[in-house]
């Protein structure tokens, strides 16, 4: 008898691992015309779904239309829709989820602020737009607020588009009604949340990187820059433990600052880089809360993507690396994120991993190095004025969008008409050097193989078909994961190779 029962406890772990490891998912998203698409930010909803905003664009023919994608915990599309009218041009940047288990999102057009909530099911509950004459806009953030609001934040020009540029501030009720608006002197405002005591917090870009706090009638109670050489700043968050800003401090490093709720600084960590970070303007680093009290940035470095998971204290516990520019996450719960994220030629990549960052084949580990600094903010001045404040109904066309979805990274993204088999390599993980399994392949049909990093670019080609009989050397390569592509008369062939030391 406890034979049996040791055995049947064995394959109840068994199929609980099974299970388990079954949860882990890489997925890529495209449009099945090739048309590019880039997820911006990611949220959960209330009923435990996920949905992405972000755009759709066939550039230079057609002009970028706002994309909205809804999709369970095992990635799994719900639906997917696009803003088509009334304006030729509309990006989505932000999103929060509201109590009906809908949302609402943030976006912009050409010229006007954009907020749209859809319900469940993806239909237009209510849209307003700003009624401002002005020369371009572009939205940053969006925050619930404690009184079943929200705040948004971004930046504006005057006519012409070229004109110095001004951030705004503006608050809504739970319907969209606007309620106030501040306009400021400053280039750009880039995230916004409110505290407990119901004030609201910015950050953004003017001479240095600021943080300015606001009453919530608009009024400003102090405005910080933020030391030394910071002219970027990222994101906020606030968690029980504090109140956490990033930044950038020169080319290649990330600054966290971390203070409590009566704005007394903590310490200010610097998180070292390899190479240089944050070239896409439309994505920005993040963060979010972990069950223990620390936070994860997400990072976009190189057309390829960061997870680093930092304690309360500010020691980073583990830092991966994924080979699409991500763009946000989320939790599964208390035991797994889902992350979206950009990949080199648009496709949206989607995974899955547990709360360490591992089971998905996207994640490498990388380390990162760290110091604390002992700057501090500088008090300065700043106030408001009152320009633009206007926001209207409008009525606006959303369609359904196909997507099609192909299992594994972004990386192996293949025009599915190209033939292509799959490469298997000796060893993988390989170290100083690797050999092409050819049991099957006629060496008279070589054209060329090459070697392309995370980001997509080639960092290795040979039309020498030795390569294909003799050890080809990695000794100058990065660990990390790599596509390997070997092209015949006859197919395109494709494959994973890993480089670990």
């Amino acid at each position: 008898m406890k034979t049996k029962t040791t055995l049947l406890l064995i394959l109840v772990i068994l199929v609980s691992m099974n299970s388990h490891a079954q949860d882990f998912f890489s997925k890529v998203l495209y449009n099945g015309n090739t048309y590019q698409i880039q997820a911006i930010s990611l949220t959960k909803t209330t009923d435990n779904q996920y949905v992405f905003a972000g755009y759709w664009e066939d550039w230079p023919t057609l002009p970028d239309n706002g994309l909205v994608v809804r999709f369970d915990e095992q990635g799994n599309i719900i639906w997917s829709k696009i803003l088509v009218s009334p304006f030729s041009f509309t990006q989505f940047t932000d999103i929060i989820p509201t109590s009906d288990s809908g949302v609402i999102i943030l976006g912009h057009s050409e010229s006007d602020i954009l907020l749209v909530k859809m319900n469940q099911q993806g239909n237009i509950v209510w849209a307003k737009k700003s009624d401002w004459e002005i020369g371009a806009i572009y939205t940053r953030a969006i925050c619930p607020t404690l009184q079943h609001g929200f705040a948004i934040v971004g930046k504006y020009t005057e006519t012409p588009v070229d004109s110095p540029h001004f951030t705004f501030v503006s608050t809504f009720d739970e319907s969209g009604n606007h309620i106030w608006t501040d306009n400021f002197g400053l280039f750009d405002a880039k995230s916004i949340v409110q505290l407990p005591d119901s004030s609201l917090l910015v950050t953004g870009d003017g001479s240095w990187s600021y943080l300015m706090n606001l009453q919530n009638d608009g009024s400003v109670k102090w405005f910080k820059s933020i030391n030394p050489d910071s002219y970027h700043a990222f994101s906020l968050h606030v968690t029980n433990e504090g109140i956490y800003s990033l930044f950038k401090i020169g080319n290649t490093s990330l600054g966290l600052h971390k203070q409590d709720f009566e704005f007394n600084q903590e310490w200010i960590l610097q998180i070292d880089l390899e190479s240089g970070s944050f070239f896409n303007t439309n994505l920005h680093p993040k963060m979010i809360s972990t069950p223990d009290s620390g936070i994860i940035i997400v990072n976009q470095n190189n057309e390829s993507g960061n997870l680093i998971k930092i304690t309360k204290d500010g020691t980073i516990s583990w830092a991966k690396e994924l080979p699409f520019m991500v763009a946000d996450l989320e939790t599964i719960g208390d035991s797994a994120y889902i992350i979206a994220g950009d990949g080199i030629t648009w496709p949206v990549a989607l995974t899955r991993t547990d709360m360490n960052g591992n089971g998905s084949d996207c994640t490498i580990d990388i380390n990162i190095t760290s110091q604390f600094l002992s700057n501090t903010m500088v008090p300065d001045n700043i106030s408001a004025f009152h320009q633009y404040d206007s926001f209207v109904d409008f009525t606006p066309v959303i369609t359904d969008f196909q997507l099609t979805e192909q299992v594994g990274c972004v990386y192996d993204f293949i025009d599915e008409n190209e033939p292509q088999g799959t490469l298997q390599f000796v060893p993988n993980p390989a170290n100083e050097s690797f050999k092409v399994e050819i049991d099957k392949l006629n060496i008279n049909d070589f054209i060329q193989l090459e070697i392309r990093d995370i980001s997509g670019r080639v960092i290795y080609q040979t039309n020498d078909q030795s390569c294909l009989t003799e050890s080809i050397n990695l000794s100058q390569l990065h660990p990390g994961i790599y596509q390997v592509i070997l092209m015949t008369k006859q197919a395109r062939l494709s494959g994973k190779l890993a480089i670990a030391r």
